[in-house]
Order: structure tokens, then C-alpha cells, then sequence
């Protein structure tokens, strides 16, 4: 009797956590969806500019000298970004531009967007340069030339039980130069408040991988519908990530939406192989000519003491 009492426990136990699991792998699945399209991955471009010349460089004969990769969410307030997206030239592992700031300015050139729930598109670069805003703390471009989807933003405070969605680079995929991503997500309680902008949470397992995430949290409407809102987004700060809650923004006006696709747009800037890269003289937009060949920075630079 006491084995049958046991077997039956047994069961019911695990009939428990399949039914949980199953419950959890569904909910999962209604929450990227409810993000598919949303967000986006951001590639921002730039290149150096001379502050004596006026003369701006690429590198290794490219018409850009560098490029970071990072997570965009299109909202109705516009998009979201990162301090990558925003200062791409401070997060090279290859380049350590206080080395060359003395001489050069970065400057932003080009966007280039990549939707994750559909790779294969590739990259398309908009119609202008995707330049942020600071709004209370919050890096936000105008949508121009994006038609993906918009969240809306809940800037409430208190408590919420939300979705933390994680977004992996897995490494390259050759075929289409876009990064392999996958997403990992759970349940947790945050308490928003009015002193604080910045919450922990729980470290991803594959912490090394993580370009970013968001923080969703689910609103019941009626008549059976749950919407998902960004109540906040995934930052570094200190080595580890963290949810920053969202701002007030005001809903962007409409824009017109005129994009062109971009084939093979790299995803990543290739290795460099010295601290003295090879600075390629590129057309700025107001230049009537370029010039065609490669020059060195040691080479046609005045040699300066650094101390």
C-alpha cells in the first residue's frame, strides 16, 4: 500500500512539472512572438576624421574604419540603443582609439539593421545615420527608413512580474554575415521606484555572449489579449548586466520609410593586425574628390611626443 501511495505521488509529481513546463515553454513562445520584429540589430559605422585636414579615413581600404554590433528596440518613441550603438569606436577589441584621439575625431557614417527574428534578410542600411538622443538617461534615434514593428513603452512604477528576454551571439554565419542569435528568458519580480534607475538580476549562464535584452511586462487589456510592454532594457554597468527601467518618451511622429538592401554588409570589422592600422583617405559627403591611395598614420603624420 505504502509502494502504491509512493508510485502515485510519483506521478502526480511529475504530471506537475510536465504540465509547468509545458505551461513555461508556451508562455515563452507568446513572448517572442509578441517581440518578433521589435528588435533589431544595430550596426553603426564610422570613420576618423582629421582635426587639422578635415580629411576623413576608413581602414584597410574600407570606406569605414570600424563598426560595433549591438541591440536596437523599435518603440513608438523611436529606437532604443546602446552606448555601443552610440560610441562604436570605444568598444573595439582591436582598437584602442585614446591612442589617436589627440589627432582625430570619430564620426558616425552609416546604419545598418538587421531584423533577429529573420537573419536572412541581412543588413539594411537606412536612409540616414541613426543618431541618439539623450532622454532622461536613455539613448533614442529617430525610426526613419525602419518599418519593423513598434513596442509600446510602460514607464509606470511599482511592482511588475515580467519577461527577462536574453539575446545570445552565437558566432558568425558565414552564409549571410549575420551573427547567429538565440534567446533565453524567464519570469522575475521587479520593484520600480522613482530613486532608482538601475536593477540586478540574475547573470545568463553564457554571460560572454549577451548583446543584450529586455525587460517585458505583460498587460491584460481584455477579451482574452495580453500585451507586452518595454518596461526596461539590458545595460553593463561594472562588468555586469543590468535592467535599466524606461523613461518617459513621447510617441514619434510618423516617418516615411525608404530603405535599400545592403548585400554581404559585414557584421564584424576585421582583425587589425598592429596598433598603427592602415588609414585609408575616404570621400566625406561634401568632398569633390578622394584620394585613391593608402597612407599609414606613422608614416604622413608630424611624429608627436605622448606622454
Amino acid at each position: 500500500m505504502k509502494r502504491l501511495i509512493l508510485l502515485l505521488c510519483l506521478v502526480a509529481g511529475w504530471g506537475t512539472s510536465h504540465a509547468q513546463s509545458i505551461i513555461k515553454s508556451v508562455a515563452q513562445t507568446i513572448t517572442n512572438r509578441s517581440v518578433a520584429g521589435s528588435i533589431v540589430l544595430v550596426r553603426q559605422s564610422y570613420y576618423l576624421v582629421d582635426k587639422t585636414s578635415g580629411e576623413a579615413y576608413g581602414r584597410n581600404n574600407r570606406d569605414e574604419f570600424g563598426s560595433s554590433l549591438s541591440l536596437g528596440i523599435v518603440t513608438k518613441g523611436g529606437v532604443v540603443l546602446t552606448e555601443e550603438a552610440v560610441n562604436p569606436w570605444k568598444y573595439e577589441k582591436d582598437f584602442d582609439f585614446s591612442k589617436y584621439e589627440q589627432d582625430y575625431n570619430p564620426e558616425l557614417i552609416k546604419t545598418g539593421i538587421c531584423n533577429i527574428d529573420d537573419p536572412n534578410g541581412g543588413f539594411t542600411e537606412l536612409p540616414a545615420v541613426c543618431k541618439a538622443d539623450d532622454v532622461d538617461g536613455v539613448y533614442v534615434g529617430r525610426s526613419d527608413g525602419i518599418a519593423n514593428p513598434q513596442l509600446e513603452i510602460d514607464d509606470a512604477l511599482g511592482e511588475k512580474e515580467g519577461w527577462v528576454v536574453w539575446f545570445l551571439n552565437n558566432g558568425m554565419n558565414k552564409e549571410n554575415c549575420v551573427p547567429d542569435i538565440s534567446k533565453e528568458s524567464y519570469i522575475t519580480k521587479l520593484e520600480f521606484t522613482k530613486k532608482k534607475t538601475l536593477y540586478d538580476l540574475n547573470q545568463p549562464m553564457d554571460s560572454d555572449k549577451v548583446i543584450g535584452g529586455v525587460y517585458l511586462n505583460p498587460v491584460y487589456p481584455g477579451g482574452g489579449l495580453v500585451v507586452y510592454k518595454l518596461a526596461g532594457y539590458m545595460v553593463r554597468n561594472e562588468g555586469k548586466w543590468m535592467v535599466r527601467r524606461m523613461p518617459h518618451i513621447a510617441v514619434e511622429q510618423s516617418l516615411s520609410v525608404s530603405e535599400r538592401i545592403v548585400p554581404n554588409l559585414p557584421s564584424e570589422v576585421e582583425p587589425v593586425p598592429s596598433d598603427s592600422p592602415l588609414l585609408t583617405p575616404v570621400k566625406k559627403p561634401a568632398d569633390e574628390t578622394a584620394t585613391p591611395t593608402d597612407t599609414d598614420l606613422n608614416k604622413n603624420k608630424p611624429k608627436k611626443k605622448r606622454r
